[in-house]
């Protein structure tokens, strides 16, 4: 039992400061989006607006919208200002969201790491299971797939489908007097 919460302890030590950041970074971008829009709303300057310009079809196939007014376009956000539609020409004014675009960056760069896609994170990983496995379960039973020359087929071996817990008692035997 003792064994069972320190390895519960153990895991939620490993998975908290990923779970932290994340919601940390998502708040973060919730906060940027919002000093975003009011910036927006106070009339920027079209000098400081980009215009890009796409057919219907590479708009619909090239941007990742958030919503209506926000997209994501070669790894970069924009704030949609004005739309303008000219025959299969679709123009957007956009406010171009460098913060949002880093905070989305970091974000990914921790969903890497969180979904063990990084190397040296998957590698500790793989040495940290195999040491658990060795202090708490047995080998892994090994199952045979038979065929017989008509084709028919059985299982040969164990029938155990899952690890067993070693439940072996302590040599000697605690004293608890």
């Amino acid at each position: 039992m003792q064994n069972r919460f320190i390895s519960i302890v153990l895991l939620i030590c490993l998975t908290a400061p990923v779970v932290g950041v994340v919601g940390w970074l998502q708040l973060q971008k919730k906060a940027v989006r919002k000093e975003v829009k009011h910036k927006l709303m106070a009339e920027v300057d079209r000098s400081e607006l980009v215009l890009l310009k796409f057919s219907t079809e590479d708009a619909a196939n090239k941007l990742e919208w958030e919503h209506s007014k926000e997209f994501e376009y070669q790894n970069e956000m924009y704030d949609v200002v004005q739309t303008e539609t000219k025959g299969d020409t679709i123009s957007y004014w956009c406010w171009w969201d460098h913060e949002e675009t880093a905070l989305n960056k970091k974000l990914t760069a921790l969903t890497t790491v969180a979904l063990q896609q990084d190397p040296t994170h998957r590698n500790n990983q793989k040495q940290l299971a195999q040491f658990l496995q060795q202090l708490f379960f047995e080998d892994i039973p090994s199952f045979a797939f038979v065929t017989s020359g008509n084709g028919a087929g059985r299982y040969a071996g164990t029938s155990c489908l899952f690890l067993s817990w070693n439940s072996t008692p302590p040599s000697p035997p605690p004293d608890l007097g």
